[in-house]
């Protein structure tokens, strides 16, 4: 169980004491205060804790640690300013799981919070509050509830009037069960305490029926407050803004994401990334010309693009000179421009940016508007949480010999492929994926099957779900939550809890753990565990190489801009081709350009010969994966390949892994081709988060 601690306040009423210390940290006996609080959680079943800080938040992380003498995982988030309990939860989504507890960092408590989860999960809650009861109320905050349970309403220090019907005189303890959907109703401003739950409808909010025999008490214990419960403010808040959190326990960092100013052509400014979305944006007005336009002509008319064939088609273009273009696309300001003074013409589904962008932070920040960037930096961090995610989930060791499926599509599944080639020869048993509505002909009840879905409503994985129960095989689940997390807690199935607030395929550290993890503790392969830490540390040396603080000729900048225009042909061979179809992939989602892959020897009989028409179809360019453990004729191959097709391709670039372990090596490759991926997408003007074209089809395909 994850829980959300606040402790982010200065302690006014304490100081002296708190003028230069935490409120949370002061010694209380013989330990911190907060310890008091952790060791209750963690006989509670919690084992992850998130710190929300605010004041002084590096004498919070040296007094605590990283919980490991307590038994519980801590990670510190920074508020960059105070915004209340909403703001503090905003803050900390990335690192929310589907469930979890929020508690106020300076209340010392014995109640039971297992009963209170438990009466949560029956109501079927979006959150739940613990209540105690007290004889006036004069002084604090009145939570008003029906018979039923629901909350239907707040009074802050009510007076004799407003009492007059009141039956029972209940306070907030300070402890919360909540869902993660909770973070998606409400723009997140400056709020505090209970008052933040008028967000959600009544009905959504309840607290769990009396547990003891006063008929008061809802949540049985003591509250003993550590401090002055700050007045909150009015309900009408600006929206959040600035910064996201910081990790301290990883040595992370506070990032900060502004709105940038408009663009020339940018049609909209980038959302800032602690700002929700709806927020209302006021739209360029300024008229845009594209390059290659006509002028003249009426609005929306079709118009003929300039220059010659070589021309149009280093700019994207293939068409014959003359060629009408879409009318719908032209002279249409795109939003998320490469930089100030960029203009983008639309062709088709190809936005081509007529400058080069700058592939700094700044620069990406104006076309990522949902900092896609950020999360392909984190992967080493995702790497250790994953760890601990595989670890809440308490699997016991089981034997199937009949090896193991994992059955996902799209970002889910690759880490299926990833674990098969990582673990190579010491892969004991089969691992096969599988990305279809069904399992292998083959599957019994020998058959481990992990079911892999980040939003956990994946039509196929629902369907292998089902499939592996008719067929008595052991199934493991790994989402964020969804249907599939909600059938498996039903039968009784292990989930493995992927953090939430990711693009699915932003997820691939976590996929990729959660199978070499459960191919371990089925008798499928060996527990690699160690060199999960170690590769981490790897990684985290090449964002520094490859990151956008890096140098312009860096790697990864420098083949973002020779991709640029060009069709991405990518190929790999034995631990690479899964790497080559990842690359593939995140071309396709992040930059929007077609790209394809293929399998080193097995496209020389065929695909070699294909090369010979290449020049006269298009721009198209060859990358070729390679690592150190390849078989030597195949390396063979890869030289006299490349050499063969270098006059029919636009350029060719042969890549090499960095890294001691088949783990190190393999995620080195997976980092550079997402960076070169969110790279292409800037200097070509598309923002790399939204997908707008596989939630159409998905809407498209639940309405037949």
């Amino acid at each position: 169980m994850q829980a959300v601690i606040l402790v982010g306040g200065e302690g006014t009423r304490l100081r002296p004491l708190t003028s230069r210390q935490p409120k949370p940290v002061i010694t209380l006996v013989d330990r911190p205060f907060l310890v008091y609080m952790l060791e209750w959680l963690r006989g509670h079943g919690v084992d992850d804790v998130i710190l929300a800080c605010g004041f002084e938040p590096t004498k919070v992380e040296a007094a605590l640690g990283d919980g490991s003498s307590l038994g519980i995982r801590l990670r510190y988030v920074v508020e960059p300013e105070p915004r209340g309990t909403a703001g503090a939860l905003k803050f900390c989504e990335d690192l929310l799981e589907e469930r979890f507890l929020m508690l106020n960092g300076d209340v010392l408590t014995d109640a039971d919070v297992t009963a209170q989860i438990a009466a949560h999960e029956a109501a079927g809650a979006t959150g739940t509050l613990g209540l105690v009861p007290v004889e006036d109320p004069s002084a604090y905050g009145l939570v008003l509830c029906d018979e039923g349970g629901a909350v239907t309403g707040f009074l802050e220090k009510p007076g004799p009037d407003e009492l007059v019907g009141v039956r029972k005189y209940l306070i907030s303890a300070g402890i919360y069960v909540l869902e993660r959907s909770v973070l998606g109703r409400r723009r997140v401003g400056v709020l505090d305490g209970h008052r933040d739950a008028r967000a959600l409808p009544a009905g959504d909010l309840r607290h769990p029926r009396g547990q003891r025999q006063d008929g008061g008490a809802r949540a049985a214990g003591r509250r003993l407050p550590g401090g002055r419960r700050r007045r909150p403010r009015r309900r009408a808040h600006r929206a959040a803004r600035g910064r996201r959190p910081g990790l301290h326990d990883r040595g992370g960092r506070a990032r900060r994401q502004p709105g940038r100013p408009r663009a020339r052509g940018a049609g909209r400014r980038a959302r800032p990334r602690g700002a929700l979305r709806g927020a209302r944006r006021r739209p360029d007005r300024r008229p845009l010309r594209a390059h290659g336009l006509r002028r003249g002509g009426r609005r929306g008319a079709g118009r003929r693009h300039r220059g010659t064939r070589r021309g149009r088609r280093r700019g994207g273009c293939t068409g014959r000179r003359g060629q009408r273009a879409r009318p719908r696309d032209q002279g249409v300001p795109r939003h998320g421009a490469a930089g100030r003074g960029d203009q983008v013409l639309r062709r088709g589904s190809c936005a081509v940016t007529t400058t080069n962008a700058e592939l700094d932070r700044d620069g990406i920040a104006r076309v990522d508007s949902t900092d896609q960037l950020t999360d392909v930096l984190a992967i080493p961090e995702h790497l250790r949480d994953a760890v601990w995610k595989v670890e809440s989930a308490q699997l016991e060791d089981w034997d199937s010999p009949a090896g193991m499926v994992v059955a996902g599509m799209g970002g889910s599944a690759i880490g299926g492929a990833l674990a098969r080639v990582i673990l190579g020869d010491t892969a004991s048993r089969p691992i096969l994926s599988s990305r279809a509505y069904g399992l292998p002909g083959w599957t019994t009840p020998d058959t481990t099957v992990l079911v892999a879905s980040y939003s956990g409503d994946t039509e196929e994985a629902l369907a292998c779900y089902e499939a592996a129960g008719f067929l008595g095989a052991t199934r493991v689940v790994a989402t964020s939550g969804g249907t599939l997390a909600e059938d498996a807690r039903r039968d009784g199935v292990p989930v493995i809890p992927i953090a939430g607030g990711l693009q699915p395929r932003a997820a691939v550290a976590y996929m990729t753990v959660a199978v070499l993890e459960v191919a371990a503790r089925c008798g499928a392969g060996p527990r690699i565990t160690s060199d999960i830490d170690v590769a981490a540390e790897h990684l985290e040396e090449l964002v520094t190489l490859w990151g956008p603080e890096a140098p312009d000729d860096s790697e990864a900048k420098t083949l973002a801009r020779d991709l640029h225009g060009t069709i991405p042909v990518i190929s790999g061979a034995g631990v690479t081709a899964p790497i080559a179809y990842r690359w593939k992939t995140q071309l396709n989602e992040n930059a929007e350009v077609p790209a394809f892959w293929n399998e080193l020897p097995e496209l020389d009989p065929n695909e070699l010969v294909g090369w010979g028409g290449a020049a006269e179809l298009g721009r198209f360019a060859a990358v070729f994966l390679e690592d150190s453990d390849t078989h030597p004729r195949v390396a063979d191959r890869v030289e006299l390949t490349c050499g063969l097709i270098r006059e029919q391709a636009a350029s060719t670039h042969r890549v090499q892994s960095r890294g001691q372990t088949a783990f190190e090596r393999a995620f080195s490759l997976v980092l550079l081709g997402d960076l070169v991926s969110v790279y292409l997408a800037v200097l070509r003007g598309v923002d790399p988060g939204p997908v707008a074209v596989i939630d159409r089809l998905k809407q498209e395909l639940a309405e037949r």
